[in-house]
């Protein structure tokens, strides 16, 4: 299997992976449009490259479909807890 990478919709995401699994990275805002483009591939992990809204917006919800991770550097905290004041990061 061959390993490519996607760019779903007009966000931030970006799905890279093969046939079988993938890694979503700044999932964005659109989840349903993030979990279309995975399709039945297994999402290994959702790794946010800062805290803003329009990349992590969509980042539980589409982790939460295989039980993935979700990895953020600890200092965007402050920027994610505004979007998802009751959840934290399973990964820094």
């Amino acid at each position: 299997m061959e390993a490519r990478i996607e760019r779903p919709g007009d966000g931030t995401a970006w799905v890279i992976g093969d046939d079988d699994e993938v890694i979503v990275i700044d999932p964005g805002e659109d989840a349903a449009g993030v979990l279309e483009a995975v399709g039945d591939r297994e999402i290994l992990a959702v790794i946010c490259t800062h805290g803003h809204a329009s990349h992590v917006t969509a980042a539980i919800e589409v982790a939460e479909r295989d039980e993935a991770p979700v990895a953020l550097h600890p200092a965007d905290r402050l920027h994610w807890r505004a979007t998802h004041p009751d959840d934290a990061a399973d990964i820094e």
